[in-house]
């Protein structure tokens, strides 16, 4: 994983060097990220359908996995922010990364956060903070847990985002906050369209029963991982200068789309 994690690092120094681009700060509504990572997932779905629907071998797991990430950039192109040709190259690269990080471990089907938290983000951790690292395992840990509810989910979560001002300055809180965003939504949206992709991609039987038990907080975890490693990228230390909260928005979220949408496959088919 490294030589993607530098190659999209020298990309993200390239563009901010010849970009005039605004310093991400905290009146930034960070639930864009989460809202953009939704509106994503459900383009993937329709995408994956409609190939479905044409003809594709509901068996392969790996033409499926490249659909999601092909849609995913299709997404992000469409995008109607203002973002430059030469910073959709870089994002489209960390899509490319976190979809391959994806196929690297299908076939283990590991469940397990700390195995996600390792997997995904590969040598991106070396580059958080010890707060940070203790607050997104945090996250991660609330994300996976399948015993609570929804509702319980999303107050811890909100608890930990409220606590994160006191945690964190001003140059450390946009990852934390950008990551919980990401969580919130995903927690939300696969609560209500889990079942919506399990119908449609071979989990549920005709009568609705479940065949196979999903682990949606797996597919969250995975979610928020790749959040991670994105929002490290789009930070100003390791960016080499100032992000733009348009390309942060779409890196983060369309990295974790490519992540959650291609883990839920995992366990669907």
């Amino acid at each position: 994983m490294k030589p993607l994690i530098s190659v999209l690092f020298l990309f993200l120094i390239f563009s901010c060097q010849h970009e005039n681009l605004t310093t991400p700060n905290q009146t930034f509504n960070y639930d864009q990220i989460g809202i953009e990572h939704n509106k994503g997932l459900d383009y993937v779905f329709e995408s994956l359908k409609k190939q479905k629907q044409d003809g594709i071998n509901p068996d392969e797991l790996k033409t499926y996995l490249n659909i999601v990430e092909s849609s995913s950039e299709e997404y992000i192109n469409g995008s109607s922010y203002n973002v430059s040709a030469e910073q959709k190259v870089i994002i489209k690269k960390g899509i490319s990364n976190k979809s391959q990080a994806i196929k690297n471990y299908s076939t283990a089907r590991i469940k397990s956060s700390d195995y996600i938290y390792n997997q995904i983000l590969g040598d991106t951790d070396s580059l958080l903070i010890d707060n940070q690292r203790s607050s997104i395992k945090e996250i991660l840990t609330v994300v996976v847990d399948q015993n609570l509810e929804l509702e319980e989910t999303l107050a811890q979560l909100s608890t930990i985002e409220k606590n994160a001002s006191d945690k964190f300055d001003e140059s450390e809180l946009p990852v934390i906050l950008s990551v919980i965003s990401v969580a919130k939504y995903s927690v939300t949206y696969w609560n209500e369209n889990g079942d919506k992709w399990a119908q449609e991609f071979g989990a549920l039987s005709t009568n609705g029963r479940v065949k196979q038990k999903i682990n949606w907080g797996w597919v969250g975890g995975t979610d928020v991982a790749s959040a991670v490693s994105m929002g490290i990228a789009c930070t100003p230390a390791v960016a080499g200068g100032p992000v733009g909260w348009g390309f942060a928005t779409l890196a983060i979220g369309g990295a974790a789309l490519v992540g959650s949408g291609g883990a839920a496959l995992v366990q669907l088919l």
